[in-house]
């Protein structure tokens, strides 16, 4: 492994995210461009070790003297041997054995070891990845489709949703990664009102279409990599929490409905403390941590913006930011 182009990433990303870190946290409020600069500042702090090495490098020229010939007049050179006597060599003392000085710990040594525990932290959260990715698989495939009675049960329009049920209580979820579908649980879909579903559809088919189940993954690995970056950990929460406010807010067709919906998150909370998901899909509403939940709440019955599109000048302004 080359460990300086590894520490080198490393400590490109740890810049970056920082920056993006104080961005998101401090001056932005806008659901989407904190979603937005989450992401694009991992990715600066990914590429911009590869990018640089890429760009054209004007090198010096190197600076050319011409040698002046030696004019200096040469001199007259004498030997002159001298004999030294053996009583003379006697006399000098015997050389003595020199002991080395202990080896003091150097700079190589610190990275080794620093290397060391990266790599074994590394195994371990990619483990933990690994065997929570493989758990979601197996609950993915023990999703069913709803039968023709219950397409009959449920409100109009939702047969344009790929639906997949999955058995108990629970809190509505994508599900996925390549081909995403909405997860809800039986015993919830008779309690339901049509506006229930239709705030639950809305939502979930915000993420499906965001790509929120492969962005999470990717960020997952990016996480277990670099397991000792705390503002990549951070961006992560603050991207996970943007995505939630554009989906409530995409869920919503009116202002009025935010006191009912914020009634339906506290529920589908508290049925998943019960029913817990697999860290793979994308849950409606959890209950833990419980700071999130209350700010998304917050966010919803205040009107926190959410804008419709990125403008350009808003991408020229975060990529300033991140690269000065």
């Amino acid at each position: 492994m080359n460990t300086i182009l590894w520490w080198n990433l490393a400590l490109h990303l740890l810049a970056f995210t920082a920056m993006g870190w104080v961005l998101v946290r401090w001056f932005l409020r806008d659901a989407r461009f904190r979603t937005w600069t989450a992401l694009a500042s991992i990715s600066l702090g990914i590429m911009s070790p590869w990018i640089g090495p890429l760009l054209p490098m004007a090198l010096p020229k190197p600076a050319t003297t011409a040698s002046a010939p030696d004019t200096s007049p040469q001199g007259t050179w004498k030997i002159q041997v001298t004999t030294t006597s053996v009583a003379t060599l006697s006399s000098n003392p015997p050389l003595q054995p020199t002991t080395l000085p202990s080896q003091n710990w150097t700079l190589a040594d610190g990275m080794k070891l620093l290397s060391m525990l990266w790599v074994a932290g590394a195994a371990l959260g990619s483990t933990h990845h690994l065997m929570s990715t493989l758990r979601a698989i197996s609950w993915q495939r023990r999703l069913r489709r709803p039968d023709a009675a219950e397409w009959e049960t449920l409100p109009r329009d939702t047969n344009v949703f790929p639906i997949r049920f999955f058995k108990g209580k629970g809190s509505p979820c994508v599900a996925g990664w390549w081909h995403p579908v909405i997860a809800v649980p039986e015993e919830s879909m008779r309690d339901w009102s049509a506006a229930q579903w239709n705030w639950v559809l809305r939502h979930e088919e915000q993420h499906r279409l965001g790509g929120d189940t492969m962005v999470a993954a990717i960020l997952g690995v990016l996480r277990a990599i670099f397991w000792w970056n705390p503002f990549l950990h951070a961006l992560t929460l603050q991207w996970a929490q943007a995505r939630e406010e554009i989906c409530d807010h995409a869920a919503l067709q009116s202002p009025a409905e935010a006191s009912d919906y914020a009634d339906l998150l506290l529920t589908v909370a508290a049925q998943s403390i019960a029913a817990p998901l697999p860290m793979a899909s994308s849950a409606m509403a959890t209950s833990r941590p419980a700071r999130h939940l209350r700010a998304r709440i917050h966010a919803l019955l205040n009107g926190h913006p959410v804008s419709v599109r990125t403008s350009a000048g808003s991408w020229v302004a975060i990529l300033w930011w991140e690269q000065g």
